[in-house]
């Protein structure tokens, strides 16, 4: 939705997004909003003067053209207000960070992304590992970093981490979050489900999406209390394998299992990606590979706090380069 400037009069235009629409065809009475949430994407605050007289310090983010609503829910809301009670005793606001620290979370240096690997002849020709090792980072085979056995998660440990908290050492963590509000126990997952679907980091439990808009777009909605092979309290000890430098809150870990049109055929690789060379992170034969890069959009539903986790779906165009 947005308001619209109207001759001084404010317009408040609603549309509903085409997932709310079919919701709302339904006629059964089940439709209501029970939530809504307001964001201000097309607001730069960089360009508050501090230095301009008073009442024109904010005047070119007053005189911003706000957007029209539309209904592709996919192009809005990227950045979500919040209201939080005792506001003025809060410094540090809560975030959501990667976190590559620990092996087999680290994702591909050479691309700076997770390569998800579209069946086992790709994992084979990547050289990706059945099993890592236990241990710091260091000893483990760095030209394999970050690839995801798509095909068969429960072969291979390499997962996603994301962790919450303030990223601050100021607030210390021996004292945890300062209040309930600054701690996310929910997620709200959404990626292509033309591409593959979401898994728990042991390859086990494949997560069940809410709903498939009609850009096809899957939405997962994961909380700490239903799904914890997903989302765990972050009580790790020590700072060795932390990116949260303050208090912290909680994990979200999971694999990415590739769809049955990625694992058997190439065409949404030769509709929407294109081919790269394999060989500087070691693979082998025919260094030659399809892919297609997108991301992974994670949302914190309590904080609003939203992160793109970059991955590259990968299938060798050899397959049969790796078989015995």
């Amino acid at each position: 939705m947005a308001f619209l400037d109207n001759s001084g009069d404010i317009i408040l235009d609603a549309v509903l997004t085409d997932t709310g629409r079919k919701r709302l065809a339904r006629g059964d009475g089940s439709f209501r909003i029970v939530k809504f949430a307001l964001g201000d994407d097309e607001i730069n605050y960089g360009t508050y003067d501090g230095a301009a007289p008073a009442g024109e310090k904010d005047l070119e983010i007053m005189q911003t053209p706000v957007l029209e609503a539309f209904t592709n829910n996919t192009s809005l809301m990227h950045s979500f207000l919040q209201t939080y009670t005792n506001n003025q005793t809060h410094l540090y606001l809560p975030v959501i960070k990667l976190n590559n620290l620990q092996v087999g979370t680290e994702y591909n240096t050479s691309f700076n992304t997770f390569l998800v690997a579209a069946d086992s002849e790709t994992s084979c020709a990547l050289g990706a590992p059945i099993s890592l090792p236990l241990g710091p980072r260091a000893n483990w085979n760095l030209a394999t970093d970050g690839i995801l056995q798509g095909a068969d998660p429960s072969q291979l440990r390499t997962h996603i981490r994301l962790d919450q908290g303030i990223d601050n050492s100021l607030v210390v963590p021996s004292n945890g979050l300062p209040s309930s509000e600054f701690y996310e126990n929910q997620y709200l997952i959404e990626m292509d489900s033309r591409f593959g679907q979401i898994i728990d980091k042991k390859g086990a439990t494949l997560a069940v999406p809410s709903f498939i808009d009609d850009d096809q777009i899957a939405s997962y909605y994961l909380s700490r209390n239903v799904n914890s092979s997903f989302v765990t309290d972050n009580s790790e000890k020590g700072a060795e394998y932390q990116v949260i430098s303050g208090a912290r809150g909680t994990i979200l870990e999971f694999q990415i299992q590739v769809s049955p049109n990625l694992q058997t055929n190439t065409s949404f690789f030769t509709r929407l990606g294109g081919t790269f060379d394999a060989g500087n992170i070691g693979a082998t034969g025919d260094n030659t590979m399809y892919y297609i890069d997108s991301v992974v959009r994670v949302t914190g539903l309590t904080t609003g706090f939203q992160i793109d986790v970059p991955v590259r779906y990968v299938k060798t165009v050899e397959a049969a380069q790796c078989r015995g």
